[in-house]
């Protein structure tokens, strides 16, 4: 099946091609602005694979993720790519969110990454898979690799005691995206 991935991130086109392949042939189409006015992941991975799919009338793949704090539930979450947009990357993003826990003298320092995808094969035709990352928020930036918050990001059962960005390799195959996509690997094979 030959699939439309609602995103021109080069990442996750190389991850999701990867991954998915012989099932899902992954194609790259002109990126689409989607208003991610959803109020769960789910609602938001809904709107982008079906904006994909009315346009280009061919199934979409699409994903919506995040960090979700417990100490701070308002800040992060659905915002993630939103989050502190004067600031110029997610570098500073990172540093900013370390100063707020330390500011905070906050202790409680649990998050969560979430991902959900949507395969939408038409109005009857709608399927979602999710992945979860528990873990906690790092004192420091670990890491130099990935991209987004995995410098902060401590992941509860990395063998190593090692952040997203310290171990991408771990992240690949064990990470909140790599969860969903094996359940959506798992459906497509039943």
């Amino acid at each position: 099946m030959n699939v439309i991935l609602a995103s021109s991130n080069q990442g996750k086109m190389a991850e999701f091609t990867r991954k998915l392949a012989p099932e899902i042939i992954i194609e790259s189409r002109e990126k689409i602005e989607v208003q991610e006015t959803g109020e769960s992941y789910f609602e938001n991975a809904l709107l982008k694979a079906k904006a994909y799919y009315e346009t280009y009338n061919q199934p979409a793949l699409s994903d919506d993720s995040g960090l979700n704090l417990e100490a701070f539930p308002y800040l992060l979450g659905l915002f993630s790519a939103r989050y502190k947009p004067e600031l110029n990357s997610y570098l500073d993003k990172c540093n900013h969110l370390l100063e707020h826990y330390k500011e905070n003298k906050i202790e409680n320092r649990a998050a969560y990454f979430s991902c959900v995808l949507c395969l939408y094969k038409g109005e009857n035709e709608i399927f979602f898979f999710e992945g979860r990352s528990n873990g906690s928020i790092s004192e420091t930036l670990r890491g130099g690799n990935g991209f987004g918050y995995d410098p902060i990001f401590m992941p509860a059962h990395h063998p190593e005691n090692k952040s997203f960005s310290e171990d991408l390799a771990w992240k690949e195959e064990y990470g909140h995206r790599a969860k969903a996509i094996k359940e959506l690997k798992k459906f497509l094979s039943v």
